[in-house]
């Protein structure tokens, strides 16, 4: 199903980007403590805002390189919308862009940067360039995955 290969896509795109991490490590940030915290809930929705948008391209690039029509994913982003009912509008302090501009951007990542990043991607190294790194750390029983240097 096209819906679901985005979705996931999406989702593993967060994953591969550390989004959580990096979001967690931007909210402990000094700078960032300094701030009111209706600032501090700005600066942390923007990001947020990013990411979701970075895991919107991830998503399509990612059904690209499988083969598939990335233009399934901003379907699915319209048919999300149309569920939502409002289009959920621009919100400064929430987690997602509005409906609108995540289609808007998807839409501007198909017609200009997806076949840049289609051709970086087939002339990558074969193989891949990081051996992911597997740790179990006892003390907090948590099991960790390094993927980038």
């Amino acid at each position: 199903n096209a819906d679901l290969r985005c979705v996931v896509a999406h989702e593993l795109t967060h994953f591969l980007h550390r989004h959580a991490y990096l979001s967690s490590r931007r909210e402990q940030q000094a700078d960032l403590q300094r701030l009111s915290e209706p600032q501090r809930v700005r600066a942390l929705a923007r990001l947020s805002q990013q990411q979701e948008l970075a895991a919107d391209r991830g998503a399509l690039l990612m059904t690209a390189i499988a083969g598939h029509d990335p233009a399934a994913c901003i379907r699915q982003l319209q048919e999300a919308a149309e569920l939502d009912g409002d289009y959920a509008p621009e919100d400064p302090g929430g987690t997602h862009p509005g409906h609108g501009r995540r289609i808007a951007a998807a839409r501007a990542y198909l017609r200009q940067g997806l076949e840049h990043d289609l051709a970086a991607w087939r002339k990558r190294p074969a193989g891949p360039s990081v051996v992911p790194r597997w740790s179990w750390d006892g003390t907090d029983r948590l099991l960790t995955v390094t993927t980038r240097p």
